[in-house]
């Protein structure tokens, strides 16, 4: 089975030659409608011929092409690691897959949910995730009826739902019974007093999918 052909803008840099760029853009099996000069244009004499319009940014490439796909033909020095992610980000939130040799990464999938809804996300451990939802779930108490539902790698094995602030004796109960007494459900029910629904989930990507999760059968 063969895999369809896509509109794709190529990400390309000047440490190539050109004439080795535009060869290489004409053998992929997609429809290369643009390039993206990623750096390296001190090599560059000027004019160089890439067989395909040269843009300088990104997210102006996507607009103006729609492409369905983002390759990238560039390397070191031009795009280290942490440049190369930075690009995959920035494709990835404007929904189009980026791939390169040995790697992909396609947006991560967003279920739709039909109620107002804030998200509260950090990029590690100890950020203070839950310090800001319990801070956001009370001020919007205020005013509106509100639940949080909180994703773990300690949550329960299904969703579980919490309508009462747990008390000391409560949670080391749950504790001998081998529970983790402190996921983020309880965590957040405890400090801010509002009903929550605790989740789990389990693996991480590096785009922010997860392996497998509870969540959207808690929401």
């Amino acid at each position: 089975m063969t895999s369809p052909r896509l509109r794709a803008v190529a990400i390309v840099d000047g440490e190539h030659y050109a004439d080795v760029v535009r060869d290489a853009l004409g053998a992929l099996d997609h429809e290369v409608v643009a390039a993206v000069m990623a750096g390296g244009t001190e090599k560059l004499r000027g004019g160089e011929d890439y067989g395909v319009p040269l843009e300088t940014d990104l997210e102006a490439a996507i607009g103006a092409h729609a492409p369905e796909l983002v390759v990238d033909l560039s390397d070191e020095p031009v795009l280290d690691p942490v440049r190369r992610l930075r690009l995959v980000a920035r494709s990835l939130v404007a929904g189009v897959p980026y791939a390169g040799p040995g790697f992909r990464f396609d947006p991560p999938t967003r279920e739709p949910y039909e109620l107002p809804s804030v998200a509260v996300i950090g990029t590690g451990k100890r950020m203070g995730k839950t310090a800001v939802t319990g801070a956001l779930a009370r001020r919007a108490s205020q005013t509106s009826r509100v639940v949080v539902v909180a994703m773990g790698r300690g949550g329960p094995p299904a969703p579980e739902v919490i309508e009462e602030r747990p008390t000391i004796s409560s949670l080391l109960a749950l504790s001998r019974t081998g529970r983790h007494a402190a996921s983020d459900h309880l965590e957040t029910a405890l400090i801010a007093g509002i009903p929550t629904v605790g989740c789990r989930r389990c693996g991480g990507g590096l785009a922010g999918e997860v392996g497998t999760s509870t969540v959207l059968e808690g929401a």
